[in-house]
């Protein structure tokens, strides 16, 4: 069975588990959900040991590691329900479309990371190289996502069609501009103008320009705006028609990438569970370096042997108080086992070690 509550609380477990924070929002998701192994299960509880084991190896010989794979960590989020919509065919957006790509580029370094010190047994990250290099078209190698133009034809075509409507539109508009700005003997103006009720000239300059008309008043002010000639409000209907049809191309686009997607759900899935179990595995490595941590070794004798054992949250506080917590070797190899000695000499403490 699972430790029940006063278990947990009598152990004080809850007070250990705090010392061990994942770094990843993935890694602090997946901790919660982690259960205590229960008898027969002593195979995983094995590898576990002998994952955190290597990790701490590796940690006391090489601080670029920690800082690395910290690094990594930091910018990865849980995304199983983007990966979860993906698997269902539906069109993603393009921020969840960013956020699959940001955890492939930082997932990848993790993996990397693991090769390079022969960890790739223990924790198993799928290459998804392939579905990266996909969503990567400019070729920027980077986490960052944009719908780029060799998506689509249609797409770059618009693109182009768009853009060189809005410089036709810019210079129309400056155009417009300098008409206005000459005929008020302005040097700065603006498309909207706003004026004072008591400059009567100014308002009555504007009033009879053929460059402005009257959008607003109130008891205050007068708003003039540009008059746009029938060239640029065509121009402008034809942007609008434009955007329009751009947008239904980006959701095409988006529902061919969803696909492809949808091909790596599996993998995509094994991903964040192998870097969320690397990302618990990491912290409990250093957790165990920072506090002098031994591999237990599990055996089926009914043996508990302890060497320079403590009680972690009663030497902390210990240490706290300028106070030193006295280590323990025990053994207990018996059916039956006595514990004696004087009031608060430590026989509680030594059952919660």
């Amino acid at each position: 069975m699972y430790l029940d509550k006063l278990s947990y609380q009598a152990l004080n477990l809850k007070d250990i588990d705090g010392l061990i924070e994942p770094i990843s929002a993935l890694g602090r998701a997946y901790i919660k959900q982690i259960r205590p192994y229960t008898c027969g299960a002593e195979a995983d509880l094995t590898a576990q040991y002998k994952s955190i084991g290597k990790l701490m190896q590796i940690l006391q010989n090489r601080y670029d590691f920690w800082e690395s794979s910290k690094n990594a960590l930091l910018h990865i989020d849980s995304i199983y329900q983007v990966v979860q919509r993906a698997g269902n065919l539906k069109t993603l957006e393009i921020f969840e479309i960013y956020e699959i790509k940001n955890f492939l580029y930082f997932s990848t370094i993790i993996r990397n990371l693991l090769n390079s010190n022969n960890l790739e047994s223990i924790h198993q990250i799928p290459d998804l190289a392939e579905l990266f290099i996909f969503l990567d078209k400019g070729g920027q190698r980077s986490p960052a996502f944009h719908l780029s133009s060799l998506y689509s034809k249609e797409y770059a075509d618009l693109k182009t069609k768009i853009s060189e409507l809005k410089n036709s539109l810019n210079s129309k508009m400056q155009d417009l501009t300098e008409s206005a700005k000459n005929e008020l003997g302005i040097d700065e103006i603006s498309e909207k103008i706003v004026v004072s009720r008591y400059n009567k000239e100014l308002n009555s300059q504007l009033q009879n320009s053929l460059n402005f008309s009257l959008e607003s008043e109130n008891f205050a002010n007068n708003t003039y705006r540009l008059r746009k000639n029938e060239s640029i409000l065509q121009i402008e209907q034809e942007l609008d028609l434009l955007k329009y049809e751009l947008a239904i191309e980006e959701k095409k686009i988006r529902v061919e990438i969803t696909k492809v997607i949808s091909v790596y759900e599996d993998e995509l899935y094994k991903a964040l569970d192998e870097v969320a179990s690397f990302d618990v595995a990491l912290v409990k490595a250093d957790f165990g370096n920072k506090y002098n941590c031994s591999i237990p070794e599990i055996n089926t004798n009914k043996k508990i042997d302890l060497h320079n054992a403590i009680n972690l949250p009663i030497f902390l506080d210990l240490k706290k108080n300028g106070l030193i917590f006295q280590k323990l070797n025990l053994n207990f190899s018996n059916n039956i086992n006595v514990l004696t000695g004087a009031n608060m000499g430590g026989k509680t403490t030594i059952l919660k070690l």
